[in-house]
């Protein structure tokens, strides 16, 4: 991928900026920095985690009635498809 393609919204989420800064510390080998980089890598886990089990039981409290079911299925399934077409290539 060259720096033409890369849009600027590609780049900047907080995790994305997170990680770049916290997992070259485990390189230096300091144990101050791979506590550091470890606590805070756990903390985005444990937020991404908690995030999707929060979805699921809120969606799965609406998934009795089959209309919301359907609505719901047919819009995981195009963002699916829409997330593997852009990471082909063939949407830019």
């Amino acid at each position: 991928m060259d720096n033409d393609s890369i849009k600027k919204g590609d780049t900047e989420s907080p995790s994305c900026f997170i990680v770049t800064r916290t997992v070259p510390l485990t390189i230096i080998n300091i144990p101050l920095y791979v506590g550091i980089s470890a606590f805070t890598l756990s903390a985005i886990a444990f937020c991404s985690v908690f995030t999707w089990a929060l979805f699921g039981s809120v969606i799965s409290k609406h998934l009795h009635n089959t209309r919301i079911k359907s609505a719901l299925n047919i819009t995981l399934g195009l963002l699916l498809v829409y997330t593997a077409v852009r990471l082909s290539g063939l949407l830019l």
